[in-house]
């Protein structure tokens, strides 16, 4: 994935049948601009990192 400040690693689940529905972006999707700036909101809104973390694996 292509992000605003490089390359990141992302390890999805295997789906042969094609059910998984990814929720943070969308299938095929190489770039994710402005997730620099939902986390910045995220943080913004008195969220801790942890609570940050946990919301990130919730929808991934």
């Amino acid at each position: 994935m292509l992000t605003d400040v490089g390359a990141m690693r992302i390890d999805d689940r295997r789906d042969r049948k094609g059910r998984f529905v990814p929720q943070l972006f969308g299938k095929h999707e190489r770039r994710f601009t402005g997730f620099n700036d939902k986390i910045v909101a995220m943080y913004a809104r008195d969220m801790t990192l942890r609570e940050i973390q946990r919301c990130l694996a919730e929808i991934y």
